[in-house]
């Protein structure tokens, strides 16, 4: 009997479409059908849910420690309604906080701008943690090179030798 396959017994294993390509359409299509359904808007949000979600950026007026859309106080309902009016005229977010900043001052927004000196703030956190990846791949790949010399040095296989000397000879050769 022969120890080979017989000639009409295909071998498919990892070749032609079904083999290789099949699997990376398959999952090319289900990560685009996700990427799309992901980014697909669930629903316009209200405008009562517009102004909470600007609202919730701009501090209180006359509070120590509340937004405009948690506090009561009459100047936050003021500045609510601002934001009502505003985004019925069609402004955009950016628009309405800015006019609020220059109205109330700048601390009125609770989220640091993201230019200038105080868009520090958002990108040395980004700097210092790519600098501190590329000092670790650095130190990593270093270390590699160090632990990894090729092949042992001539000391090190005298040292392996006696030991074995000593010890019998290699494992495994026992009777």
């Amino acid at each position: 009997m022969s120890a080979t396959a017989p000639a009409s017994v295909p071998r498919f294993a990892g070749r032609g479409w079904t083999g290789s390509r099949l699997p990376w359409v398959v999952l090319a299509l289900v990560v685009g059908v996700s990427l799309w359904a992901g980014a697909a808007p669930r629903h316009t949000p209200s405008l009562d849910q517009r102004v909470r979600q600007v609202a919730a950026d701009v501090r209180c007026p006359s509070c120590t420690d509340l937004t405009a859309a948690d506090s009561n106080a009459p100047t936050a309902v003021a500045v609510r309604q601002t934001i009502r009016q505003g985004l019925q005229q069609g402004q955009s977010p950016a628009q309405i906080e800015s006019w609020l900043a220059g109205r109330y001052g700048r601390d009125i927004l609770l989220r640091p701008p993201t230019r200038g000196v105080a868009g520090l703030v958002w990108e040395l956190p980004v700097a210092g943690a790519v600098i501190a990846l590329g000092a670790l791949a650095f130190a990593f790949a270093r270390w590699r090179r160090a632990v990894s010399g090729g092949d042992p040095a001539e000391a090190d296989r005298r040292l392996v030798e006696e030991a074995l000397a000593r010890s019998g000879g290699p494992p495994g050769d026992e009777p």
